[in-house]
């Protein structure tokens, strides 16, 4: 049986300072309440039977997964190709209007990485 918890509300505070920006704004930690709603999450009957915690490398998920495991008594094993779907290789921010072109290129070829279509979307940027 596979139970998917997302991560507990993330603080971004201090997005933009620091070591907050580009990638680094996923190393921004939980709030007060990202806290509390993954503990609420804990006592759900459902984890009981878990056996193991897997999770990103993502801050707000190994907290996450820091409090589950606390809560359960579980191992936690971090998985690095576990994220969220990127606009581009280099984990860095893209504008809006780049990030939506991305994706459109992404459903296009069904998932299957186009190194043409990277070529073509940083001519795309280029000229935006």
């Amino acid at each position: 049986m596979f139970c998917f918890v997302r991560h507990g509300e993330t603080d971004y505070t201090e997005r933009g300072t620091k070591i907050y920006q580009g990638h680094g704004t996923n190393l921004a930690p939980l709030s007060e309440t990202g806290i509390g709603q993954i503990k609420k999450a804990a006592k759900d009957i459902r984890l009981q039977e878990a056996n193991l915690i897997l999770c990103s490398s993502y801050t707000r998920a190994v907290q996450s997964a820091a409090i589950l495991s606390k809560e359960l008594g579980l191992e936690i094993r971090i998985e690095t190709d576990l994220h969220e779907w990127v606009a581009n290789d280099l984990y860095i921010y893209e504008d809006d209007h780049t990030a939506e072109k991305a994706y459109e290129e992404y459903v296009k070829n069904k998932g299957v990485h186009c190194f043409l279509c990277c070529k073509n979307m940083q001519m795309f940027q280029k000229s935006s």
